[in-house]
């Protein structure tokens, strides 16, 4: 039953994908916000499928200029995230860009700034880690 679920979740998620790109803002919402809530039901909110959907929904809600919501969203994953610092990269690197581009369209010079020098600060280390231990620093 669960693998149904997840499977069913994909797909949502999947189409809701499909339709941000073909510009459908509403209805690619509707599907993020349905795949949100049940994945914070069948997962929890700190999972980070949920994490996941919430930068997806903040970035439909961007989309659509609902920047409030946006903002509300990708600040909640960021939370979440900073928890947790060995969670997956990408949902936060995808979470900080979205709060640059929120912040830029609310001209929140400030906070874009802040959150800009974080994706350097995390693309630094990322860089880091792939690197491997026995990398040599560069200049």
């Amino acid at each position: 039953m669960a693998c149904c679920r997840a499977a069913s979740r994909f797909a949502v998620v999947s189409l809701s994908w499909i339709y941000r790109d073909q510009g459908r803002f509403a209805d690619a919402a509707s599907l993020a916000e349905h795949a949100l809530k049940v994945t914070e039901r069948d997962l929890g909110g700190e999972h980070p499928a949920a994490i996941a959907s919430m930068v997806d929904l903040a970035d439909i809600y961007a989309k659509q200029e609902r920047y409030a919501e946006a903002e509300a969203l990708a600040t909640r994953a960021i939370v979440i995230l900073d928890k947790v610092p060995e969670l997956d990269h990408s949902d936060r690197l995808r979470a900080l860009e979205m709060l640059i581009e929120i912040c830029t369209a609310l001209e929140k010079t400030d906070e874009a700034s802040a959150y800009s020098d974080r994706v350097k600060s995390l693309i630094e280390k990322m860089q880091r880690t792939a690197a491997g231990p026995d990398a040599i620093p560069q200049a």
